[in-house]
Formats: structure tokens, C-alpha cells, sequence
């Protein structure tokens, strides 16, 4: 059966109290698996510019937003977000769902980490990993970028931190990535759909049309299926209903939702292809997104 990897980036509290709830509940109705990315330390959502949450040009990012929690970093210090959350997050193990890491201070790795140095990166992933194996008694198994944010020294890290597989790009199929020649033996599994508010900036707001045209993109099967990447803010709140939809459809298409660790178990390592790593600007997105190049051949 082909498959559909869900991966849910969880970057506010709310966006983990309210929305990453909202989702596990869906999936669970759905019979979905889904991997839930956390973002850990501060929730200083106010410290990133709004333009980079969700994909402008004909969507509202305020309206995904609340308030209170625009403010944390600008008004107030931003809360933490582990403290107060284990019981959150115990139940998202508890129901069987994958959990992998973001960042440490996800506001300050979207600020600072496209042009940080290799000790800045390396002090970054090792708090943001000891804080990750405290709050959940395990260390991650994957990474995910915020917001396709990150660095080459990043990426060249994470193979030797532990990381079985990580989801830090966009892109079009499963690779390994590879830099001026440089090979990284942990694979990429990219985003390879558009996400819910960037089909809907493209649409007006018009959610039918939105739905329609990811289902028109999952019409036909692909040999590593596809991973679908949801914002818990928003997906998992107002347009948690959207999400159903969507879930609904690839059932009738015949797709299966899985989590990306269920995705990088079917995938034999050994035949998928080198692919450049890049960072470049991203339609109706902020700053620059990594993202899959061209196919490398590797004598």
C-alpha cells in the first residue's frame, strides 16, 4: 500500500496543548500514524516574524495565531514550553506516536542558524537534544528544521549525534544529501506536498479548491509515497476540519498515513540517490528553505 508520512511540527504551546491534541485525536479516529516534531526551551513565538509561520498571499497569518501568544518574547519572556507539557506529551507516546525534535529556542534557530558557525550549531543541537531525552526519557531519533531553516554544518552533525533520519527540507523523494561533494549518511525525508496554507494562499482562502488540488497531486502512486507536513497552530486548530478532509480523501485514493520513521523503514538506503542540499528562496515563504537539488552521481 502506498503511503503518506505525517509530520507535524509543534512550534507554541498552544500549538501543543490545543493543536497536537486536536491532531493525535484525529489520527486515532483515522487509524493514521503521524511523527510530532517539538520544538523545546522558550515559546518565543513573538520573536518570529509572522510573514515565516504560514505562507502568505491570501491567508491571514494573525488569524492562526492567538494573541497572548504572539506576545511571548516581545512583551513577556516567552514560557517554557516542557515544564507544564510532560503530560502532553506522555499521551502522544502513550497513543503510539512518534515524536522527533526540532530545536532549542525555535526562534532563535530561525534567526540565527542560516548563518551560524559549526560551534554555534553544535551548542544548539546538543541542548536541544539533552532537553529532548529529559522531558521524554529517550533521545530523538530524527530531526526536522524549523520551518526548512538550518545550515550545512547542522546536517553534517546529525550523523554523529545519533539521528537515524531527518525531515529538514523540501523536495520531491527520500536522499542522501550531499555538499561540494560531501556525503552525509543520514537520509532526507523532504517534504514533498505543499502545505495546507500554502494551497490556500494560492486558492484565496477557497478551502475546496485547496483540498482538491493536494488530493489532484496524490492522485497517482509514487514509489516512496509522499510526507505531508502540517503546522499544529494552525492545522490542528482552525483547520483541523480541512485535515479530516484531506485524510478522508487519500483513504478513498488508497494511501495509508504513516509516521516518517514507519516511511524510512520501508526505504533501502543503499539505492536512493545523492542529491545536492541547497538553500534558496521559497514561493510565498520567508528567508531561505532548504531544499533537495540535483541528483549527484557518486562513483
Amino acid at each position: 500500500m502506498s503511503v503518506i508520512a505525517l509530520k507535524v511540527d509543534i512550534h507554541t504551546r498552544v500549538g501543543l496543548t490545543d493543536g497536537a491534541v486536536a491532531l493525535a485525536g484525529l489520527f486515532r479516529e483515522q487509524g493514521a500514524g503521524a511523527t510530532f516534531y517539538l520544538s523545546l526551551g522558550p515559546d518565543r513565538a513573538g520573536k518570529v516574524p509572522l510573514a515565516e509561520w504560514f505562507a502568505h498571499g491570501g491567508v491571514k497569518p494573525r488569524a492562526h495565531l492567538p494573541f497572548l501568544t504572539r506576545q511571548n518574547g516581545r512583551l513577556w519572556p516567552g514560557p517554557d514550553m516542557g515544564r507544564a507539557l510532560r503530560k502532553c506529551l506522555h499521551a502522544l507516546q502513550g497513543d503510539g506516536f512518534e515524536l522527533g525534535l526540532k530545536a532549542w529556542d525555535q526562534a532563535a534557530w530561525r534567526r540565527q542558524s542560516t548563518d551560524a558557525d559549526a560551534e554555534w550549531t553544535r551548542k544548539a543541537l546538543e541542548r536541544a537534544i539533552a532537553g529532548f531525552t529529559r522531558l521524554t526519557g529517550a533521545a530523538p531519533q530524527t530531526l526536522a528544521a524549523p520551518g526548512w531553516h538550518g545550515n550545512w554544518s547542522a546536517v553534517r552533525q546529525s550523523q554523529g549525534l545519533g539521528i537515524h533520519f531527518a525531515s529538514d527540507a523540501r523536495g520531491r523523494e527520500p536522499f542522501i544529501p550531499v555538499q561540494r561533494a560531501e556525503i552525509v549518511a543520514v537520509p532526507q525525508l523532504p517534504t514533498t506536498l505543499p502545505t495546507l496554507d500554502e494551497v490556500l494562499a494560492e486558492s484565496h482562502g477557497d478551502q475546496t479548491q485547496a483540498i482538491e488540488r493536494i488530493l489532484n497531486l496524490t492522485s497517482t502512486p509514487r514509489r516512496h509515497g509522499h510526507v505531508f507536513s502540517l503546522n499544529a497552530e494552525a492545522d490542528g486548530r482552525k483547520l483541523l476540519q480541512m485535515v479530516g478532509l484531506l485524510l478522508a480523501g487519500w483513504k478513498r485514493q488508497g494511501w495509508q498515513c504513516v509516521s516518517l520513521g514507519d516511511l524510512a523503514a520501508t526505504l533501502d538506503l543503499s539505492r536512493l540517490p545523492h542529491s545536492e542540499l541547497v538553500w534558496e528562496t521559497w514561493p510565498g515563504r520567508r528567508g531561505k528553505l532548504a531544499r533537495q537539488g540535483d541528483n549527484v552521481f557518486i562513483a
